[in-house]
């Protein structure tokens, strides 16, 4: 009993040691600001894929215009975070119109979108444990950023250009 009362503060500095640096772990594997090239292209990103998760979680025609508002305002932003924003949302499935919305904001977008899709082609660049309702599977990746995205860009076509 003396031994544990001699050690309890060394043992309680352990552990709390051990919980601050876990929590610096999950904080860094949350921000990865290395995974932008520009800062603003989270701040582009979140408040869209929350309102896609809050458009499936509630399934009301109020949710969803919002979300597609938010997707009308990205494809009219044409700063190169809107172009890196656009490509990191095609990680994520947020439903088959507005991905089809997405890859024709790209297209139109045209050369200057395809380093940020062959950036997010294999790896979404925001922490999937925020966003696992919404995160595409590795499969509807590589299907819409190699097969549609990428192979118009670079054949010079717009998706629904008519």
């Amino acid at each position: 009993m003396l031994s544990w009362r001699r050690h309890r503060a060394a043992w309680l500095v352990i552990a709390g040691a051990t919980l601050g640096l876990c929590g610096l772990i999950v904080t860094l594997l949350y921000t990865r600001s290395s995974s932008f090239e520009y800062e603003h292209t989270r701040d582009l990103m979140r408040p869209i894929l929350d309102a896609a998760q809050e458009a499936f979680d509630k399934e009301d025609d109020r949710s969803w215009n919002r979300f597609e508002d938010l997707l009308d305002q990205l494809s009219r932003d044409q700063t190169p975070a809107a172009d890196e924003a656009s490509a990191g949302l095609l990680c994520y499935y947020i439903g088959s119109h507005p991905a089809e919305m997405l890859v024709e904001n790209l297209t139109r977008r045209g050369p200057r979108a395809l380093p940020y899709l062959e950036k997010f082609r294999n790896v979404p660049p925001i922490a999937a444990w925020r966003y696992s309702m919404v995160l595409a599977s590795s499969e509807e990746r590589h299907a819409i950023f190699d097969e549609e995205a990428i192979s118009l860009i670079r054949r010079g076509e717009v998706l629904n250009d008519f």
